[in-house]
């Protein structure tokens, strides 16, 4: 049975699966083709990087992601979008709404719920992610600590940063709460306490490194390698927008790291080693309801910005039931980076949405051909699907039915069992579980000529059982019969050995001698 109803569901896959086309070209660089050396994340707007090779009318740019005017916002003139290369390995498909071009060099905005790419270029192309690696601490502090528990900070945390980075400061021995440090983490991005929190979670950086390492590919990430816990330049240190995309999916589910990047301003208590409470502030702009790039929808993210990585940008954002996470890495200016995020998430919220597939409606994804009513899966018997509810993300205005399946696993269970993606114009837009099993067994007797189908199993041979036939009748009298006998023997024995009995014994001898004795004097 386990064989059949296999052969069934890879049958279905031959017939139903169209040609998965993936969504864009996957670029992948080596990731030892920049090898440079380690900065901060932020430093001073005083202090600006001469670019020797421009010419004379290029202006210095400041070296910091948090360089404002007097209004707070990023000083940058009107960047010049060169369209005829934004497009290079993004999404071109005639059925999909028309992208919008962006500055990034590599980009990715993807449905954290159904996990649906609605934009790609170059995401698989590895870089640096700078201070968005602190998305990963913060997440795996989160799973492994409580917020009430107690950090110290080593020497080592304390004197891990130089005075260019961002940092608290902390000192050696100064003791905060895991939330305070996660504050401190995700809104004023301090390097310094991203290294105690890799110590008190790992015991000591290289095990932190790992965990964040094992962490990431479960949750998806192919080509990443973590070396830190802050995002400091190291040449082994690397990723990529679909990676952090994936890795994302999970930080947006935890409500922890949401309601604590999506904070704008928190106080640090005094501490053991600081007297006095000390304020951090959002650095997201897109989360700051006073900068020019606050976006309503936006509920998260982390910024980062190294001279080896530029400008890099990951944010979360939910309007309705869509869930959106757009990363950007290779932004040449700190704007860049949330003009792109802001017009991804408008292309996202304005041309997608959600389209949930009821069991009946991947049903009849199944069983809209003749397929299934043909002898190859209907020959006397009948084949349930078992399937749950699924949601897609989708162009606004596509049906169900417009939907396509592909089957891409399935087991060798007692019932066959698949998984199913579903596609839209070539692009995987959600995928469900399918379980099959058959009310009875299927027969192949006659196959149609035109359907394709597996060969048949060889049948096992039957086993012989041995068996007895049993009659109720007779049972029953032996057993009466059985009973009789032992009333019997038990009776003869009581009459025999016990003294009622022998005394019942004497008295019908003494009766028996004196009928004789009276039977002979007559």
């Amino acid at each position: 049975m386990k064989k059949k109803l296999l052969s069934l569901v890879l049958a279905c896959e031959l017939v139903l699966c169209m040609p998965f086309a993936q969504a864009s070209d996957v670029l992948a660089s080596n990731k030892k083709t920049t090898q440079t050396t380690e900065t901060s994340e932020t430093k001073t707007s005083t202090q600006e990087k001469t670019n020797t090779t421009q010419s004379s009318d290029d202006s210095s740019k400041e070296n910091t992601e948090n360089a404002t005017d007097a209004d707070g916002k990023p000083i940058s003139e009107e960047p010049t979008i060169d369209t005829t290369t934004l497009n290079e390995n993004s999404i071109t498909i005639a059925e999909w709404p028309e992208a919008p071009g962006i500055h990034a060099g590599s980009a990715i905005l993807m449905d954290a719920d159904t996990g649906t790419i609605l934009y790609d270029k170059n995401s698989h192309q590895m870089g640096y992610p700078a201070s968005i690696t602190k998305l990963m601490t913060g997440l795996l502090t989160v799973e492994n600590c409580s917020l009430s528990e107690q950090i110290t900070f080593s020497y080592d945390a304390a004197h891990s940063v130089t005075w260019e980075d961002a940092q608290m400061p902390i000192e050696e021995g100064e003791t905060y709460t895991i939330e305070e440090a996660l504050y401190a983490l995700l809104l004023h991005s301090a390097n310094d306490v991203a290294y105690g929190l890799g110590e008190h979670v790992g015991g000591d950086i290289a095990t932190f490194a790992t965990m964040m390492n094992n962490r990431a590919a479960e949750l998806g990430a192919t080509d990443t390698h973590f070396a830190n816990a802050s995002g400091l330049s190291d040449p082994d240190h690397y990723t990529t927008c679909y990676d952090i995309a994936m890795i994302s999916k999970a930080i947006m589910a935890n409500s922890t790291m949401i309601n604590i990047m999506k904070t704008t301003q928190y106080e640090i208590s005094a501490s053991n080693k600081y007297e006095k409470t000390r304020i951090v502030n959002q650095r997201h702009e897109m989360l700051k309801p006073s900068s020019e790039y606050y976006y309503e929808y936006a509920v998260g993210g982390k910024t980062g910005f190294t001279d080896e990585s530029q400008y890099t940008l990951c944010t979360y954002a939910t309007k309705g039931d869509m869930n959106l996470i757009c990363v950007v890495f290779l932004c040449e200016e700190p704007e860049y980076r949330y003009m792109d995020t802001i017009n991804l998430f408008n292309y996202g919220f304005d041309n997608f949405e959600k389209l949930t597939l009821t069991s009946t409606d991947t049903s009849s994804l199944l069983k809209g051909t003749d397929y299934y009513a043909s002898t190859v899966f209907n020959h006397g018997g009948s084949l349930n699907f078992s399937l749950a509810s699924s949601a897609v993300t989708v162009p606004k205005g596509v049906n169900a039915d417009q939907i396509s399946m592909h089957i891409t696993k399935a087991s060798t269970d007692d019932d066959a069992y698949a998984y199913i993606d579903f596609s839209y114009a070539g692009v995987n837009v959600g995928n469900s579980e399918m379980y099959v099993t058959a009310t009875k067994q299927v027969s192949s007797l006659t196959k149609p000529t035109n359907l394709p189908y597996l060969p048949e199993a060889e049948e096992e041979p039957l086993e012989i059982k041995e068996f007895i036939i049993v009659n109720v009748y007779q049972v029953t009298y032996v057993a009466l019969f059985t009973l009789f006998l032992l009333i019997m023997v038990s009776g003869v024995l009581f009459m025999k050995f016990s003294a009622y009995g022998k005394e019942v014994t004497k008295t019908r001898r003494r009766r028996n001698a004196y009928k004789k004795n009276r039977k002979r004097f007559r």
